[in-house]
Formats: C-alpha cells, structure tokens, sequence
C-alpha cells in the first residue's frame, strides 16, 4: 500500500514511452469493465459460427467476406449447404424430443391454429440444428431459414428461439451473419440472450421491433405457438415482452467496421399484422439512430450495456 501508487506511476510512464497502449484508470470499476470488454473479446477469438445456407438475397447489408470475420472479430465462419440441415432434420425421430414438444406445448399459455405434430415437427428442427452444432464444434448458427420452409415444410423459429436461451449458443435466422455475430457479442458480453428483431419506425419517433424468433428467457414471460407470420406454416411463438424496462439495441455491420449502440425503454403495445412478438422501443436518442443505424436487423438485450460496448468496440477499433 504504500509503495504500490509510486510504482505504478513508473510503470506506467515506461510503458508510455515505448508506444505500449495502456490506460491509467481511479476508478476499480472502469477496470472491471475492461477486464470483461477483453473477456468478450477473447470468447470471439476462440468460437466458431455454422452458416447455414447463404444469407438470404434481401439481407443486403449483411457481409458475405467470410475474412472479413476472421480479421476484425477473430471468429470462423463455417459453412455447409442446406442440404445438411434437411437431411438431419429428417433423420431425427419424433420419440427422440418427445420430453421437449412437451415442454413447448406445456409452458405455452395458447397454441393458436397448431396442434401436436406442428410442435414435434419444429421441435425436430431444434434436435437436428444442435446436432450440427456439436458435430462442427460452433458456438453459434446462423440459419438461411426461408428456403426451409419448401423443403421441410416448417419453420427454424423454435430452434433460433431455442438456441438464443441455450446458455452458450446462439441462433441467427435469414443468413444475417452481421446480427448472428452481433449475437455472439452480446451473450459473450452479458451471459444473456439476445433477440434479433426487425425494427419499424412508427409515430411518436417509436420503434417496433417485432420477429417471430424471440427466445424464451427460460420461461419467463408469457407466450402463445403459432404460425409463422409470412408463410402460414410451421410454429412460431408470440412472446409477450415487459414494458419499462431499459434495452440495448446493437448490431455490427459496415462489412464489420462499426457498431450500433443504442439506449431505450420498452413499452407496451397492441400488436399489428406483422412479426409475431412485437415491442415498442422508445429510444433516448432516436436522431441518432436515424443517422446510424447499419441494418435491417437489430440485437435487443435487456438491460443498458451502452458504456462496455463502447468499450469493446474502442478495443475491436469499430466506430460507433
């Protein structure tokens, strides 16, 4: 204690000298922040997302540089053809997740216009995506998931749902490699799960972010089954989210260049004809992300993260 000050200054101005990036922080708590920023980080650089299929064709602001990953956040990008998801879809048998369909159905408050089979065959979806998961060792998926709809006649919803509540994986849907890797971020950063929704500007400067790919948050909002919104087929779950509470809306993108940091608070809404869980975002600075914002999709996680993404990113040298 009472030579450790002095020490630390003569460190520190060496350091300085010799062009060593280095901080000098009073504040224990700024330094906690940056041991997790670097955490984050190192979590990146040792993971793997599983792509599967190519990122759907209206997704144009997502990157298609799978180097481009590998430089600016350390993580490797697998790909396999969709072929692979359909083929273990079809071979994982009904009996196989019988514990799981109950679960779904049991915990879900209604099931609107699906039955029992519907359940059994999504919940198939979930089996065969983890599989995968395990068989390329991947820490995340990101799931090209429209084309699924015509070949195995359900959706990936429950599966992306699923792995967003898993407490390692994660779960990207369109393809949107951005958003899968901004997933990956923020579970890494907070332990959390993330939703990917697609945001609409309403009035009042409000922002609807509604998917049909909400997590479930281990059970702890109400939700209803459904179908999904735009094909009418296959389950979908309409989670009902909390209002008043502080989010955090993020997403990488600018070919993996920049970060979205963006504050709000929910708040309660009657649902429109659109995705199936719906809720209304009023953001603390919505010029700003009217100027900023990188993509169709946005990353909410509850709580305000907005000081340690800032971190990271000043860490990654993303502009924000």
């Amino acid at each position: 204690m009472k030579n450790a000050a002095p020490a630390a200054m003569d460190i520190y101005s060496v350091l300085k000298r010799n062009k060593k990036e280095i901080k000098l922080f009073s504040d224990f708590d700024e330094v906690i922040k940056r041991f997790y920023a670097k955490r984050t980080i190192e979590r990146l650089n040792n993971s793997t997302l599983l792509r599967i299929g190519d990122t759907e064709p209206w997704v144009i602001s997502s990157t298609r540089d799978v180097a481009a990953v590998k430089n600016n956040l350390g993580v490797d990008v697998v790909s396999i053809m969709q072929s692979e998801l359909e083929n273990e879809y079809r071979n994982v048998h009904e009996n196989d997740d019988a514990s799981l369909a109950d679960d779904w159905q049991m915990s879900a408050a209604d099931l609107v216009g699906i039955n029992r089979t519907d359940i059994t065959e999504a919940v198939k979806v979930i089996q065969a995506v983890k599989n995968l998961a395990a068989k390329y060792d991947a820490d995340g998926v990101s799931i090209a998931c429209f084309n699924l709809l015509k070949s195995i006649n359900t959706t990936a919803c429950l599966a992306v749902s699923a792995l967003n509540d898993d407490e390692s994986l994660i779960g990207g849907c369109e393809g949107d490699v951005d958003s899968a890797l901004t997933l990956m971020l923020m579970k890494a950063l907070t332990g959390k799960s993330g939703w990917i929704a697609n945001p609409m500007i309403g009035p009042g400067d409000l922002l609807r972010l509604a998917h049909c790919t909400a997590p479930r948050y281990s059970n702890s909002y109400k939700y209803k089954l459904m179908r999904h919104h735009e094909s009418g087929i296959g389950v979908s779950n309409k989670i009902y989210m909390p209002s008043i509470e502080r989010v955090t809306l993020t997403r990488l993108g600018n070919n993996l260049s920049s970060m979205n940091i963006f504050l709000g608070t929910t708040l309660e809404t009657e649902s429109i004809e659109t995705c199936r869980t719906q809720v209304l975002v009023k953001l603390d600075d919505f010029e700003s992300y009217k100027e900023k914002v990188l993509g169709c999709h946005q990353v909410l996680t509850f709580g305000n993260y907005t000081n340690e993404l800032k971190i990271v990113a000043d860490m990654l040298k993303l502009d924000y």
